[in-house]
């Protein structure tokens, strides 16, 4: 019993140790915040936004999600994975698993390892690209969300006319 007991603890431990998600914490309080913001954004449509980063830099349709879901990558690990590919000149594949054989380091040390340091003009073109993702998100979401007010919008609008003549207000005058 005391055996089969320690033997499903350790396959518990085995499987949390590969299921745990990486780390972002980037050595940079603002690119951490960055970060934080991107996450939720991204996550109210995942699949839209690994579509459209795909897009802009030039990844394999459906690499990204499926990167992010091999490794259980939160959106925006995955978008730090997808930038340091691009700006390297490495695959996805490749950049995890170099993050493999970092165990216990975070995003901001490899990036350190690929010679994006904290200040570097590269390091400041992570940081401008991130915050530009961010926005890019909002107004994908702002746009989204107007839509389906205008969609919801039309079955109202058809009801006002009717019911502001039938309210029998000034302005109705002879015809």
């Amino acid at each position: 019993m005391k055996r089969m007991f320690a033997t499903l603890v350790l396959m518990s431990l085995i499987v949390a140790v590969g299921a745990q998600t990486f780390a972002y914490p980037a050595g940079d309080p603002a690119l951490e915040a960055m970060l934080k913001d991107l996450g939720p954004l991204a996550r109210t449509d995942a699949t839209k936004f690994y579509a459209e980063l795909e897009a802009r830099l030039g990844l394999a349709k459906g690499e990204l999600a499926r990167i992010a879901t091999r490794y259980r990558l939160q959106p925006e690990e995955a978008y730090l994975a997808a930038y340091l590919a691009k700006h390297q000149n490495q695959t996805l594949a490749r950049i995890m698993e170099r993050l493999g054989k970092a165990q216990g380091k975070a995003w901001g040390a490899l990036a350190q390892e690929m010679g994006i340091k904290p200040g570097s003009p590269e390091f400041q073109a992570l940081k401008s690209d991130c915050d530009g993702e961010i926005l890019r998100t909002r107004e994908r979401l702002a746009t989204q969300t107007m839509l389906k007010t205008q969609e919801s919008k039309p079955a109202e609008a058809g009801k006002a006319p009717a019911d502001a003549g039938s309210s029998g207000g000034s302005g109705g005058g002879k015809k």
